[in-house]
């Protein structure tokens, strides 16, 4: 049955909270959603941007304006199908005089041009508003953010060179001409500067090329123009050229056709090749250098062709047959018997397909059997790690222990040399209750970087080791991260974990003081969030200011204070949320609806105490003594430290941390009291010549291209730093990216 009563006193409260609300109160609200498809662009391009806008509210949209994330950006015009748009400056885009309407989506394109930098993600902001003035907008929330990374595009063509024609007969003749970059090949033809005709492009993309025009007429003179188009379509094309064609066929002198190809790529010769070949049968290449071993130095190869007919040159390649060299000597060529050798150049720790491939004068050729080559001078060695989510990087603390969130992906990317086939992370739980976890990583064909995804789904402390195999059957084991993988942040009510609570976490862009929904994809996380069955909800976020919202059925929305963080910090706090108020009827509970939120207050996070860290067993040590060479090739020796305090940092050009404590080490340099030694770890010097080049700083460093000392001082994360006194003791170990006060202050006394 009804309770009358009751159902009365909801009606009288309903009533009262109408009659005291003011006449003009819009009770429309205008909600609304956006996205951008580009989330990473290149520097120094031009980009229309996709931005995709969902009217969730229920009101019409009828003005939308679209900000830059920053200054890298410049705005050029936007485009709506039916909108009128206007970009006053560079900085904002206004698009007006349509209608987007509720529960309803558009696409507004924007073209911008980015500035010639590197810059991590920052987000757009789109506004909206139901009033064509753009009154009172409204802040659409989704996955706005853009970086800049990676190469400039490229827009210059190829230079086109070397021009020549070979083969020239009656009815044919073959172009071949060389580009200064890889490549399409395509040759416009004709009885004058008009053309028309062509061949067919060859697409696939290379420095030498080759067409053969078919289909000619004796005793005519031909013009033709070469054409290429690089990787980025950017094309060059010749100037003109002529050739005649023969009134007969030459019967003999072939001397001036000496290339061939194959099936990959061009094959010079030291031996004229015939016109018309008078047999089929390729010749046989035999390696007779045993390559079943390791080698410590690249050894020289040698071998034996042999042909029914004559032998005319002979090639090797190092990668499988994609790029082919000349034999650095050959004997015999023009016989039926040859023998060759070649030593390969520039070969570093790994393994090398080895093939030899040969051509006789009637243009068969013949390839050897793929031997594998395997350079061994040093065991795998892995180098000093960084262990990131999207831009944001994962500073450990000084006792070299990174902090990580149950449930939060992680990219931890390390060098390697000594030739690694395979590493594999094993990350083991300190104590029998902490589960271990594999993780196999892969290597960058472009960056020779080695990378993988760890993730934890128990909170614990972790020991990660990587695991290294080479090609030599070496094996190499070395702690690389110490990582404690901490638990979540929870919603609870009545002390109860709360299922699919909305989180949304907030960002105040510094520039303009506004907040906006962080961006939280771009850092491998996901914003907004529900919480899963045990309340839980995983943020980790850069240093920035923030607050954190939450929304659940029959619960009082919740708003956290403002916090501020100045380093990368996990939220971990459980925040409580109350039920709204309700009532029953007929045994049946109803919950009202509130306006009024609660807060809660966020602080920053306890961090457990570790059990397992213990002083590093170099600290009170004397230093080994070693020697490396400058940016110039000069050798040092440790031993030139000595009398002055010492800071040894190891950096690379590669780790975003390790390039950020570049400057304070450059202005370090300048006091002649102390001694600042940065070490590039595990690579040449040419991509950190580069990088300060970029910065326009003025360091001297030494290069560590083996990973020789940082072998010695087990170097796990970038940057590291070795406080060393004047008499070359090891006083103290320092992780991350130090301020010139930090390292002054850890000098002292030394």
């Amino acid at each position: 049955m009804v309770n009358w009563r009751n159902l009365s006193v909801v009606l009288t409260v309903t009533a009262l909270i109408i009659m005291i609300l003011p006449p003009n109160v819009a009770y429309g609200v205008l909600t609304c959603g956006a996205d951008v498809t580009q989330h990473q662009v290149a520097p120094n391009s031009l980009t229309n941007f996709q931005f995709n806008i969902n009217n969730t509210g229920d009101e019409d949209v009828v003005w939308i304006k679209v900000t830059r994330p920053s200054a890298n950006f410049d705005i050029n015009n936007s485009d709506i199908s039916g909108w009128n748009g206007s970009t006053p400056g560079d900085d904002y885009t206004i698009q007006q005089d349509g209608s987007l309407l509720t529960d309803d989506s558009l696409s507004m394109i924007v073209t911008a041009n980015t500035a010639d930098v590197q810059a991590s993600s920052a987000p757009w902001r789109v506004e909206v508003s139901s009033s064509i003035d753009g009154s009172n907008p409204t802040d659409c929330t989704g996955s706005l953010g853009t970086e800049i990374s990676g190469s400039a595009p490229d827009t210059m063509p190829p230079n086109v060179y070397n021009i020549s024609v070979s083969n020239l007969r009656t009815s044919s003749v073959t172009i071949t001409w060389t580009t200064d970059e890889p490549a399409t090949s395509l040759v416009n033809y004709g009885f004058d500067e008009l053309y028309g005709d062509s061949t067919n492009e060859d697409a696939s993309l290379k420095t030498s090329h080759n067409a053969t025009l078919m289909g000619l007429t004796a005793n005519q003179a031909y013009h033709f123009q070469v054409i290429s188009r690089d990787g980025s379509g950017n094309e060059a094309s010749s100037g003109d050229n002529t050739f005649l064609t023969p009134l007969v066929d030459p019967s003999s002198d072939p001397s001036t056709d000496n290339t061939t190809t194959s099936g990959s790529g061009f094959l010079k010769t030291k031996i004229p090749l015939k016109d018309v070949p008078t047999e089929k049968i390729p010749p046989v290449i035999t390696l007779t250098t045993n390559l079943d071993k390791p080698f410590k130095q690249v050894p020289v190869i040698n071998g034996t062709a042999t042909d029914n007919e004559a032998l005319a040159g002979i090639e090797y390649s190092v990668d499988g047959g994609v790029n082919w060299l000349q034999v650095d000597n050959d004997k015999g060529l023009g016989t039926k018997n040859a023998t060759f050798s070649f030593k390969p150049l520039n070969l570093e720790d790994g393994n090398y397909p080895i093939i030899v491939r040969a051509i006789d004068t009637s243009r068969n050729i013949g390839l050897s059997d793929k031997k594998i080559l395997v350079i061994d001078r040093l065991p795998p060695q892995v180098g000093g790690s960084n262990i990131s989510a999207g831009p944001q990087i994962f500073q450990p603390n000084e006792d070299g222990v990174t902090y990580s969130l149950v449930g939060v992906d992680q990219k931890i990317t390390f060098s390697a040399v000594g030739g690694a086939t395979q590493i594999i992370i094993d990350a083991k739980g300190v104590f029998a209750k902490d589960p271990s976890k594999t993780f196999n990583l892969t290597k960058s064909p472009d960056t020779g970087l080695w990378s993988g995804i760890i993730s934890f789904d128990k909170a614990g402390e972790y020991i990660l080791t990587a695991n290294s195999v080479d090609g030599a059957g070496n094996k190499t084991a070395k702690v690389v991260s110490t990582v404690q993988a901490l638990q979540p942040g929870r919603i609870i009510s009545k002390n109860q974990p709360l299922k699919d609570a909305e989180v949304v976490l907030y960002y105040q862009e510094p520039t303009t003081n506004t907040w906006t929904v962080w961006d939280g994809a771009s850092y491998g996380q996901t914003n907004p969030q529900k919480t899963d069955a045990q309340g839980q909800f995983n943020l980790f976020v850069p240093p920035g200011k923030y607050y954190l919202k939450a929304d659940a059925k029959n619960h009082r929305t919740l708003i956290s204070n403002i916090f501020e963080t100045k380093e990368t910090m996990p939220i971990l706090s459980s925040l409580s949320m109350k039920e709204s108020r309700s009532f029953k009827v007929a045994n049946k509970t109803f919950h009202i609806p509130s306006l009024l939120s609660d807060t809660a207050e966020l602080k920053p996070p306890r961090l457990p105490l570790l059990h397992f860290i213990k002083p590093s067993p170099i600290v009170n040590k004397q230093i080994s003594d070693f020697t490396l060479q400058d940016l110039n090739g000069q050798a040092v020796r440790s031993i030139d430290f000595s009398g002055k305090p010492t800071v040894i940092t190891f950096i690379s050009s590669w780790s975003p941390s390790a390039k950020e404590q570049l400057a304070v080490l450059s202005k370090l340099q300048e006091n002649k009291d102390i001694n600042i030694i940065p070490i590039v770890a595990q690579e040449g010097p040419g991509k950190i010549k580069s990088t300060i080049n970029i910065s326009g700083l003025r360091l001297d460093m030494l290069i560590d291209p083996d990973g020789v000392v940082v072998n010695v001082l087990n170097v796990q994360s970038l940057p590291s730093s070795y406080v060393v006194d004047r008499r070359g003791v090891i006083k103290k170990v320092m992780v991350g990216v130090l301020s010139e006060d930090k390292i002054i202050n850890a000098l002292e006394g030394q």
